[in-house]
């Protein structure tokens, strides 16, 4: 077992060349890993399990992603950028077993609260338990990152998404059981965890937890903020399926649960290509260039237009029967459905990157009132919507909270580019 540890332990940290060519390629295949992880998993439980519970289990990642923000915290990338240090690792791994504590908590009460079954609550807690791991693991890997490895934390990622993959898919197949296929993956998570991280954490600097409370509760202030919008906008995201959990049946959530999943690749592709616009993004604003950084506006907002009309267009003619295909579902009567998701999945790609532009301007604050405004309207609109139109409601309402959001955060942004050009923005 030693010796497997210091193989596993030389091989992450390798020579330490090429870091930065390695750090983006590992880096994006977790990234990807991560955002496609409840597809893949969803595949392998209607496939072997049928729609209802297949419908549990898409509740069950909806439920456990919103908490994971909770557990998160939104402290990844101000721990990255965190070069002087200002906070230990001890604080900030400290400061994440009390929002760890705080989700397991909200995760417990929501599932009082909601009513649920025993076997369904038993399954959304111990699939929250499966994330309370990428909650811990996170906290390291944003150390490995602000120490110039980043590479690390994406390898280590990567192969524990791989052989959890690997291993949900064997135990659900021999057992046919989603209970306990959920409670061995995340003990397997777990273990992966601990064998990939603590290994090479002497590297940088060792293992600590720092108990000083100014600190601790300092780092909890200065990044609730950021907590807040994450929490704001993925429940704005998983409104529907909240309300179809409350208003119809497994079945129902388990078709909207595969509808949905192509969203997010307009998204992801449109991430990919604005990300590394960033920082020039924030050159041009800060050289007072307006004529660079409209230009650059101008283009990414043609290519998410085209992102969109290529994947609606896609998603109509070729992603139904692909679907289909793949989860082994009769979705013919759901092409308008996933249409109208496409489109919301263009509109949330926009609202992505207004978000990462107010960001740039330094009024990232302000998006806090774009997300409460919309989670209000999420809050107390989402189940009228559902009862009245069923999954074509919750396809409808997903779309129309994203134009409102990426129309409050447009008008956001033009009035501080504005106020900072002090003359009309170019056509």
């Amino acid at each position: 077992m030693i010796k497997i540890i210091s193989a596993i332990r030389k091989f992450l940290l390798s020579n330490g060349q090429n870091v930065l060519r390695k750090s983006i390629i590992w880096n994006m295949l977790a990234s990807i890993l991560n955002a496609a992880q409840s597809a893949i998993l969803l595949i392998f439980v209607i496939r072997i399990c049928g729609e209802f519970d297949g419908g549990i289990f898409s509740i069950a990642t909806t439920v456990a992603y919103q908490m994971l923000t909770i557990g998160n915290y939104g402290m990844r990338n101000y721990q990255a950028t965190d070069i002087k240090p200002l906070f230990t690792f001890g604080q900030y791994f400290t400061s994440r077993l009390i929002t760890t504590l705080a989700m397991i908590g909200v995760s417990i009460l929501y599932v009082f609260i909601s009513g649920y079954s025993a076997q369904k609550a038993a399954i959304v807690l111990v699939f929250c338990a499966f994330k309370f791991v990428d909650v811990i693991e996170d906290i390291f890997h944003g150390h490995f990152q602000q120490q110039g490895r980043l590479d690390v934390g994406g390898m280590a990622a990567t192969i524990r998404y791989i052989v959890s993959f690997i291993i949900f898919f064997v135990v659900i197949l021999c057992t046919h059981d989603l209970l306990l296929t959920c409670i061995v993956s995340a003990i397997t998570s777990f273990i992966l965890f601990l064998i990939l991280n603590l290994p090479v954490m002497s590297e940088f600097g060792g293992f600590s937890v720092d108990w000083h409370a100014r600190s601790v509760f300092k780092l909890l202030a200065e990044c609730f903020p950021l907590f807040l919008g994450a929490f704001l906008y993925l429940y704005i995201c998983n409104s529907p399926k909240f309300a179809i959990d409350a208003n119809l049946s497994q079945e129902a959530q388990a078709y909207f649960g595969v509808l949905f999943m192509p969203v997010f690749v307009i998204n992801l592709l449109s991430s990919f290509i604005y990300r590394p616009l960033l920082n020039q993004m924030a050159v041009d604003w800060n050289a007072s260039d307006f004529k660079g950084l409209y230009r650059t506006i101008k283009r990414q907002l043609v290519i998410i237009l085209l992102l969109t009309v290529i994947c609606v267009f896609g998603g109509y003619f070729v992603g139904i029967p692909l679907l289909e295909i793949i989860y082994g579902l009769d979705l013919g009567a759901y092409r308008m459905v996933l249409a109208i998701l496409m489109i919301g999945g263009g509109l949330a790609a926009l609202t992505g990157f207004l978000g990462s532009l107010l960001t740039v301007i330094r009024r990232q604050t302000m998006l806090l009132v774009g997300y409460a405004i919309v989670a209000a309207v999420a809050y107390f609109a989402a189940s009228t919507f559902v009862q009245y139109y069923n999954i074509m409601g919750a396809a409808v309402f997903y779309t129309l909270l994203m134009a409102i959001l990426s129309l409050i955060l447009g008008m956001l942004t033009v009035i501080f580019l504005k106020r900072k050009n002090c003359k009309k923005i170019p056509g």
